[in-house]
């Protein structure tokens, strides 16, 4: 009861006491985004461009990261604005994507793993893995190690210190739970069901990045931006869509709780903690209290560890 009770709350948040106003000038600071080319991805890169970081967002196809890297640079009228080609469901295109940033950049202050699916039309990737998960978390998770050497490099140079990963949650990590077995073949669980786990994963990952990492002066941080008209509904019945439209939030409300968390002075302090809207911590400072066990953490992580190793050795 208590979780759907806090669901509820969320959906109704108060007004925020923190606005995009209060960010300074970024120049200088390196931003990735991925999930850019629309919604709370699209908006928080329009807004980093805007107060003058250099910003790279991430897009699946060729032709539509050229599309949005123009209306990104119309938008924010920074010229400072750049993509890379990524599909998070595909290892390969990761490696892909981390390769190229990593010949353009030394260093990036802020990652936001922001990209994700909800109800994908292919439930299994290739390598028999649940398509949600491969998606919102192993991506998340192989993207953010390779570029660690630029984050860790952002760290160093960043007058407060630190270099910020932020992971985008979603309340329904509340309700889950993260079973190893659905994670592999296809499982008889719901698609939303399945997309809940995949939040509540993120939302562990973020919490072990931070055990590990902390240390060196990576943020990891993760957040439920709020209930959001995206592209997440795309695969939805038109009645469903259209009832979306009516009951959610913008993409630039969305946009809000991320931005605190990467940009904010009084964020920098708040390494492995929940953020919910509007740019507020999570009262419990995590979706649910299994977050906190290093135990959990630190199975999943080398569940993922695994993961990509057999996939590796299956692809070479």
């Amino acid at each position: 009861m208590g979780g759907i009770l806090s669901i509820l709350i969320q959906y109704f948040p108060p007004r925020a006491k923190w606005s995009v106003d209060e960010i300074g000038n970024l120049s200088g600071n390196v931003y990735l985004v991925t999930g850019a080319s629309s919604g709370i991805g699209k908006a928080c890169a329009t807004t980093l461009a805007a107060k003058g970081g250099k910003v790279y967002v991430a897009c699946r196809s060729e032709s539509t990261a050229n599309d949005v890297v123009q209306q990104l640079k119309a938008a924010s009228g920074s010229q400072d604005v750049h993509y890379l080609l990524l599909d998070l469901s595909s290892l390969k295109s990761v490696e892909q994507a981390a390769a190229h940033f990593l010949r353009q950049e030394t260093e990036l202050h802020v990652l936001f793993n922001n990209g994700g699916v909800m109800t994908p039309p292919e439930v299994l990737t290739p390598q028999g893995l649940d398509t949600t998960f491969a998606t919102n978390v192993l991506g998340a998770f192989q993207l953010t190690n390779l570029l660690l050497p630029a984050l860790l490099a952002g760290a160093k140079s960043s007058p407060d210190g630190t270099a910020r990963v932020v992971n985008t949650s979603s309340s329904t990590a509340e309700l889950a739970t993260l079973d190893y077995q659905s994670l592999i073949g296809k499982k008889q669980r719901s698609a939303h069901a399945l997309y809940a786990q995949s939040k509540l994963g993120i939302a562990i990952f973020a919490r072990e990045l931070a055990r590990r990492y902390g240390d060196q002066g990576i943020v990891s941080t993760s957040v439920h931006p709020g209930s959001i008209n995206t592209e997440l509904f795309r695969t939805q019945p038109t009645i469903v869509q259209w009832l979306m439209r009516l009951l959610l939030y913008s993409p630039e409300k969305g946009a809000l709780t991320l931005l605190y968390c990467g940009v904010a002075l009084e964020t920098k302090l708040s390494n492995g903690k929940y953020f919910i809207p509007w740019a507020r911590p999570g009262k419990s400072w995590q979706p649910q209290p299994s977050v906190e066990d290093p135990a959990v953490g630190k199975k999943l992580w080398e569940w993922l560890e695994d993961r990509v190793n057999d996939i590796k050795t299956t692809t070479s």
